[in-house]
């Protein structure tokens, strides 16, 4: 600053105020001559000691399990978004759902003095959000919780009922769950709202009728593989979410049952490919792109310290062919 200073024929201060457009102390006539003087000689302000001077880094971390999914790239996205309309840097990592690089993650997050940090990844039991609660930086949950911190998710609980009540309500009564992973709070939401809804209708869907894995699609074809060969025959299967129904969907076929023809099978979270499948997927649809700009708002305010409230997105149903499979009779087993 001091050379932009020489060259310019002006003091150091004087520049300062010119490059941060500080019409109120400089003239427009000295900031565009310093500023364009600057674009020639490519100088950049540094930002580590502006945010040193104004104690915030304009930065805010995310932390996500898997860029690789659909699901969450496209919440990343709304957050980029979302964060750069406030003058926010997203600064996005991707820990593969290892204890281990999310405890780092978050470690760099504070050594670089984030404003502020959201939470994609967490787990019921892990100790990311205590962290971060414990060093005093402003955090939001985002599509899945982890006690009882700030969150936007989708009410899951909800969206497991309305698929429940989908499949009973067509008679279905031989129902099984390709339920996800045990310790993440929306494959558990999911199946709790699903169980409780199909128990007030009277079907008991029993433990061997559930199998929990992963979110992938290999994850539930091993998992409908599983359930297959332990002697359940269902009329209907619901899928925690579309990756797992299209892998169970596949895991189905090559034991001669044909999805929508069959069985019914409904999945979760409306990803684009579930539209196009040969026999497109019923769903649960949630806005991950709202989801994504509500959890920017969210954390802004907990940045200036306001007050801030969860906020649940309410999912809904969208019914394709893939749950046209014949209705069951009330008296079936």
């Amino acid at each position: 600053m001091v050379e932009l200073a020489d060259l310019a024929g002006l003091d150091v201060s004087t520049v300062s105020r010119a490059l941060r457009g500080d019409a109120r102390r400089v003239s427009a006539t000295t900031i565009t001559k310093v500023q364009e003087l600057a674009r020639r000689v490519g100088y950049l302000p540094d930002a580590n000691a502006a945010s040193l001077r104004r104690r915030h880094s304009l930065v805010v971390g995310v932390l996500v399990p898997d860029l690789t999914d659909v699901v969450l790239a496209k919440l990343v996205e709304a957050v980029v978004r979302a964060a750069d309309a406030e003058g926010y840097l997203a600064l996005v990592t991707s820990t593969h759902g290892v204890p281990g690089r999310r405890h780092a993650a978050v470690q760099s997050y504070l050594s670089r003095r984030v404003d502020g940090v959201i939470v994609a990844d967490a787990t019921l039991r892990h100790s990311v959000p205590d962290a971060l609660a414990s060093s005093n930086t402003p955090f939001v949950m985002a599509l899945r919780t982890g006690g009882a911190h700030p969150a936007v998710v989708a009410d899951d609980v909800e969206g497991g009922r309305l698929a429940a009540e989908h499949l009973v309500g067509r008679g279905h009564r031989a129902i099984c769950v390709v339920a996800g992973p045990r310790n993440v709070s929306t494959a558990e939401n999911r199946l709790r709202g699903f169980l409780a809804r199909c128990a007030r209708s009277g079907v008991s869907i029993g433990d061997d009728a559930v199998r929990h894995g992963g979110f992938g699609v290999e994850d539930g074809y091993r998992a409908m593989r599983e359930l297959l060969d332990a002697g359940n025959a269902p009329s209907a299967v619901f899928a925690v979410n579309d990756y797992n129904a299209v892998g169970a969907a596949r895991a189905m076929q090559e034991r001669g049952s044909l999805v929508g023809r069959d069985t019914a099978l409904v999945g979760y979270n409306d990803i684009a490919l579930g539209a196009f499948l040969e026999t497109p997927l019923t769903t649960v649809r949630v806005d991950h792109g709202a989801m994504g700009t509500a959890v920017v708002g969210l954390l802004v305010r907990r940045i200036r310290g306001e007050p801030v409230e969860s906020v649940r997105i309410r999912p809904e149903l969208v019914v394709r062919a893939s749950s046209d499979a014949p209705m069951a009779r009330l008296g079936d087993p």
